[in-house]
């Protein structure tokens, strides 16, 4: 019997003696390298072919293929340069990170500088926190990046400096962000200026000192998920940036949730916010920048039909047939209009103290005009436009049903008459 036994273990040897090296990879893509004896660390994997820095999958990987991540990456895993860059024209990739970390080391993670591609990026986090430089960002598109569709999908996104951007020389760049987290420690979430192309944001969330800032094209913001966050200081825009890169102008990172800004005059801005969560913690949720007496002949247009925001958006910003809903909790949510909704005035001026009344009745009239004046808790300005627009939307007295209601109680009134609702401070 132990005959028998130590001859069935030396052939289990014999067998694994006999199969090839790659047979024996772990699950971390480690695999012994035949020939040199030492141990190959294989990152990524391409229609069977592994490879051991992730650059090397991208370079070589054809048009239409999968790039998929097999461990977390990070230095010159990515590459010699600790980034990634996809510099072939007419390419469609994906890189499926497979749930794991890319962490680069360099003035960008992804570096995109080329025509026709088409690149999706899913299913992981990429962060970049190179210190003591300008630029630490996420992904950048530069100018040869015409016609680009980039997606980024289930995706993590961090970065020390701006998470996304495009140069504004590209023409067609279009970005789609889906269920996807973007955070910018210092500076901005994406920066979007090229002369064509769409910016759509879905059910994702981006935190930064200022949101988003759009200089040209179009961008649709959607999803109840969306959030949109800025923390930043408040900096009120005074002029545009041109986009030079000798140090002669700054782009302004005025802390808004979304900043649109004028100056590129040969291209259109559209945008369009349909849904989500605008918050600025120290500006405006949405603003749009036009120099006072600026003329051109392209779109400047923001139209809202959706979506909650944490100042009052501006009057003009809303599509045809909606309003504002002031909330409790000090916020604003843009709602279609109600089809009876009343008209909202101009409030009535301060209330004045009566000159004309004497004893107990002035007494009590500048009792009254004191605590008006001196109350910390009266919705004024735009709190209180948004509370009258509130109820006026919820109004549902068709102008036939509203003059029987006033006739009713002996007030006769003609086609012509106004009828004003009051709302009292």
């Amino acid at each position: 019997m132990k005959r028998k036994l130590l001859a069935g273990f030396m052939a289990v040897c014999l067998i694994l003696t006999l199969l090839p090296a790659t047979a024996l990879a772990a699950d971390d893509g480690t695999a012994p390298d035949a020939g040199a004896g030492t141990t190959a660390t294989y990152v990524a994997e391409v229609d069977g072919k592994q490879y051991e820095t992730l650059q090397a999958a991208i370079s070589e990987a054809a048009s239409g293929s999968t790039i998929t991540v097999l461990k977390d990456v990070e230095g010159t895993e990515l590459s010699a340069l600790k980034q990634l860059r996809f510099v072939r024209p007419n390419v469609t990739l994906t890189l499926d990170l497979n749930k794991h970390v890319v962490e680069a080391n360099a003035g960008e993670a992804i570096a995109i500088n080329a025509a026709n591609v088409t690149l999706t990026i899913k299913n992981g986090t990429i962060k970049n926190y190179l210190a003591n430089v300008t630029y630490s960002d996420g992904i950048y598109a530069y100018d040869k990046s015409n016609d680009l569709n980039l997606t980024l999908e289930n995706m993590t996104l961090d970065s020390r400096t701006q998470t996304l951007a495009v140069q504004g020389l590209t023409s067609n760049s279009n970005v789609t962000i889906k269920n996807s987290t973007l955070n910018s420690d210092e500076e901005l979430g994406i920066y979007y200026p090229p002369k064509s192309g769409l910016l759509t944001i879905e059910d994702s969330v981006i935190t930064a000192g200022t949101g988003v800032v759009v200089k040209g094209s179009s961008l649709r913001v959607l999803g109840e998920k969306t959030q949109i966050i800025a923390d930043g200081e408040k900096v009120d825009p005074d002029g545009y940036y041109t986009g030079a890169t000798d140090g002669s102008s700054t782009l302004k990172l005025t802390g808004d949730a979304i900043y649109v800004e004028s100056g590129y005059n040969d291209r259109d801005i559209r945008v369009a916010i349909e849904g989500g969560t605008l918050t600025s913690a120290n500006n405006k949720a949405i603003q749009m920048y036009i120099k006072t007496g600026e003329t051109t002949s392209v779109a400047r247009d923001i139209s809202i039909t959706g979506g909650t925001f944490s100042s009052e958006p501006d009057a003009d910003y809303l599509a045809a047939g909606y309003t504002i809903q002031y909330n409790d909790d000090g916020t604003y949510t843009v709602v279609k209009k109600q089809e009876n909704a009343a008209e909202v005035v101009p409030a009535a001026p301060d209330v004045q103290e009566p000159t004309d009344l004497t004893g107990d009745d002035a007494t009590a009239a500048t009792e009254v005009v004191t605590a008006l004046k001196t109350a910390t808790d009266v919705v004024t300005g735009t709190g209180l436009n948004a509370a009258a627009t509130s109820v006026a939307n919820e109004n549902t007295i068709t102008s036939e049903a509203g003059k029987q209601a006033l006739e009713n109680e002996s007030v006769t009134v003609s086609e012509s008459d106004t009828v004003t609702i009051v709302i009292p401070p």
